[in-house]
């Protein structure tokens, strides 16, 4: 039974004991030992430096090929190593990329930096699922909370714009989530640490025969959070100017996250939904404008493709419901609260979307790829 032991420890929330030590255990039940995973590991770092080049993306070109070869500043990162690096989480993995920079904001949203280019919702990054697009209609957030841990295969990301070749979202960079495909392994997984903290997932999958199959996957986390302390805060033209500008409010990540793939042949379903709840506080805060935010979105996705001697044609067709809600202290003045939310609940927020590409090989070295696309948004 394989152990990974991360360190998650926070500051003491309000009324919280401080911590000594963090107590962490991941459990795992699969139907291979753990000695056959370390072998694994022992077989990766004993690779030549040439048998590392030679290993595959598929993130910057319409098929896998080796990273040496491929037109963009490309890394990958499976997730058996980031779990072996105590990388619990998907922003954790990114974190650990050269060249990215998660903020954590003071209303609670995390903006990606890829090679110091950023912005505050994320619309210079592509966010990708199985090749499929997920992001935010209204502000363009994307689901860093979102993908359970447990289904995640590798993760492949862009340094740099990819738009030539993915269009919008990509000036900055790329962030390709990979899901395992018919992996034969079981997983139940439960970490705990200082402050309440209690993350657990898990990961199901059914081979009916050799041509079908499907996977679940599942994780949720809760924890009181940590204090965080804010002072030098600007305040608003319209508060007086005897208004604070330093105050505590509570830091914390809280999820609940769904995703279930069938596939059959060249056939798949991939179905998605997820709730987060960032800087989760009620107590009262002298911090100008101190935010929660609460984001929901799920994403449904259909594609087949066929394929040839020579060429091969996939057409898809997907559906994305993703947006969020916050109540603001202090939004108004000292004392007078506010808030956003869309009408009806959120659920005209979606983007529909629908097409196809074909790709010829004539050989080798030279091929034709062609696309199109249908997309319609609601905000």
């Amino acid at each position: 039974m394989p152990c990974v032991c991360t360190d998650l420890t926070k500051a003491p929330s309000r009324g919280a004991k401080p911590a000594l030590t963090t107590l962490c255990w991941v459990l795992s039940f699969c139907c291979y030992s753990a000695a056959a995973a370390d072998q694994e590991a022992d077989q990766l770092w004993d690779l030549s430096f040439e048998s590392l080049l030679s290993m595959e993306v598929s993130v910057a070109a319409t098929k896998s090929e080796r990273i040496i070869d491929t037109p963009a500043i490309v890394s990958r990162y499976n997730a058996d190593d980031m779990a072996r690096m105590g990388l619990r989480t998907l922003k954790d993995t990114l974190s650990f990329i050269p060249g990215y920079v998660l903020q954590e904001t003071r209303i609670g949203n995390t903006p990606v930096m890829i090679r110091g280019l950023v912005e505050g919702f994320n619309q210079k990054v592509l966010f990708l699922i199985d090749n499929v697009p997920y992001w935010m209609p209204a502000h363009s957030e994307i689901p860093l909370l979102g993908i359970p841990i447990e289904a995640i295969s590798h993760v492949e990301v862009i340094r740099g714009p990819g738009a030539v070749y993915y269009g919008s979202n990509a000036s900055a960079g790329v962030i390709s989530v990979v899901t395992k495909k018919n992996s034969e392994k079981n997983t139940l997984a439960l970490s705990a640490g200082s402050n309440n903290f209690v993350n657990g997932g898990g990961y199901l999958n059914h081979q009916f025969n050799t041509e079908s199959s499907f996977y679940l996957a599942f994780e949720a986390q809760h924890e009181e959070g940590y204090d965080g302390f804010f002072e030098g805060v600007p305040n608003l033209p319209s508060f007086p100017p005897e208004t604070p500008n330093s105050g505590t409010i509570t830091k914390s990540e809280e999820m609940r996250s769904l995703l279930g793939r069938f596939t059959y042949k060249e056939f798949n379903i991939l179905a998605q939904t997820f709730q987060s709840n960032n800087n989760d506080f009620t107590d009262p805060t002298h911090l100008n404008v101190a935010t929660e935010l609460e984001y929901t979105g799920s994403l449904i996705h259909l594609d087949n493709t066929w394929r040839f001697a020579k060429s091969d044609l996939n057409l898809f067709a997907d559906y994305n419901n993703f947006y969020l809600q916050f109540p603001s202290r202090n939004l108004f003045g000292q004392g007078v609260d506010g808030g956003f939310r869309f009408d009806n609940n959120g659920d005209n927020n979606n983007r529909w979307r629908g097409g196809g590409t074909y790709n010829y090989h004539w050989n080798e070295y030279l091929g034709l790829f062609v696309g199109a696309e249908y997309e319609k948004r609601e905000i």
